[in-house]
């Protein structure tokens, strides 16, 4: 059926399977890393779907489990919030996953 297509609940739990692969080693981390990238971006793409506040706080998960602990996490974290804030996104749930992340 032509007419199917993933929404905005597919893309957050596609975001959320990558954010808890906590227990590969690195390439599989890096490979989950990127999956949940690719949907994160790839939903702020779209016209027929657009993210939610759920987006931001499974992405910003994402990179609290994935992604070293240094500036470049805290730089990509603050990044994210940025977005959620332009888009009107940014809620309390969003706010209490960037203090953990950063």
């Amino acid at each position: 059926n032509l007419s199917i297509r993933p929404d905005t609940i597919t893309f957050n739990t596609v975001i959320n399977a990558a954010a808890r692969s906590v227990y590969g080693d690195s390439i599989v981390r890096n490979e989950a890393y990127l999956i949940g990238l690719n949907a994160f971006k790839t939903l702020h793409e779209l016209d027929y779907c657009k993210p939610s506040s759920i987006t931001y706080v499974t992405f910003l998960k994402l990179l609290d489990n994935l992604v070293a602990s240094d500036t470049s996490r805290d730089y990509m974290a603050e990044r994210v919030f940025e977005l959620s804030v332009s888009l009107g996104l940014a809620n309390d749930a969003v706010i209490t996953q960037l203090r953990r992340t950063c």
